[in-house]
């Protein structure tokens, strides 16, 4: 699709004008979406707080597409019957790349839409497949984070943490620390094997994994805002990236193959011991079900 037919994405609808949608309303809206928009995609579902039970009010619909016209991901907002609708198109021919490329990067944004998303459309099955699939990539957990990446990224947090000692103004110090507390945020996920996330959704999965540290760095957060003091901040930093044992990650029993074909890469994650059960439960029904053809023998 080249663009978004008869969607004014000018004129967003005001929080106060949308109403609080039931899941019916929510899949037959939905539905009609891609009727008048999306008609040829090859698949589609419904991700997000829409299904999940936590929507309110101001939450938009998070819609995911299979296209076989796109080569690339896209992302687009907008509005479409009072609701605020945010599409995720995947390319449908190149989507071993796209899952194996989330996989390795460590992010599983799409792994774990693709886990938690209620179909609408699928020819061929292809997007139950594609969720089984991404429900046992999931649940393997993202791959050890590689030592050298991980040590660049430590020494960028203590370089930061240097300007922050240096005395800068409220302002300089506002913009350093809004660069080292992701940056930090993923040492501490990468550390515990967990995957990656952005956003709102990084500071639950750090509680998560460290709620110490995560309550100490929200109360070193509020010191500093209100009266532009980081000496506490800085210690919780410094003792946090201390932690890491010099950048030795958490050990795991995953073999990384550099060969990103679905069933080589897929094998590799499972182990040699599970390759028979893996092909039958994900990467034969990902062939049978047309994607991927182009990388089997």
């Amino acid at each position: 699709f080249d663009n978004i037919m008869g969607i004014n994405k000018l004129h967003l609808a005001q929080v106060q004008d949308r109403k609080l949608l039931s899941s019916v309303e929510v899949e037959r809206i939905s539905n009609d979406l891609i009727d008048s928009h999306f008609k040829n995609c090859i698949a589609a579902g419904i991700a997000g707080s829409s299904i999940n039970g936590i929507k309110t009010i101001t939450s938009d619909i998070d819609i995911i597409i299979l296209s076989s016209f796109n080569s690339e991901i896209h992302n687009e907002t907008f509005e479409y019957a009072d609701q605020l609708f945010h599409i995720l198109i995947l390319p449908y021919l190149d989507l071993n790349k796209v899952i194996s490329s989330d996989y390795f990067n460590r992010t599983g944004i799409f792994i774990r839409i693709l886990t938690h998303c209620k179909i609408i459309r699928d020819t061929n099955n292809c997007l139950l497949h594609l969720s089984h699939a991404a429900n046992r990539l999931f649940a393997i957990g993202p791959p050890e984070i590689n030592i050298r990446d991980f040590i660049k990224s430590r020494n960028a947090a203590i370089d930061y943490l240097d300007d922050l000692r240096g005395g800068l103004s409220f302002s300089q110090a506002i913009f350093v620390i809004s660069k080292m507390i992701p940056l930090i945020t993923d040492l501490n996920i990468a550390w515990h094997r967990k995957w990656g996330c952005g956003g709102k959704h990084c500071s639950a999965i750090l509680e998560e994994v460290d709620s110490v540290f995560h309550s100490k760095l929200i109360l070193g957060l509020k010191i500093f805002y209100s009266n532009n003091n980081s000496e506490y901040l800085i210690r919780v930093l410094m003792e946090n990236i201390t932690s890491f044992n010099n950048g030795a990650t958490k050990k795991s029993n995953l073999m990384l193959m550099e060969d990103h074909s679905l069933n080589q890469f897929v094998i590799g994650l499972v182990g040699p011991k599970n390759i028979l059960e893996c092909y039958k439960e994900i990467v034969l029904p990902l062939a049978q079900s047309g994607a991927f053809t182009e990388y089997y023998i």
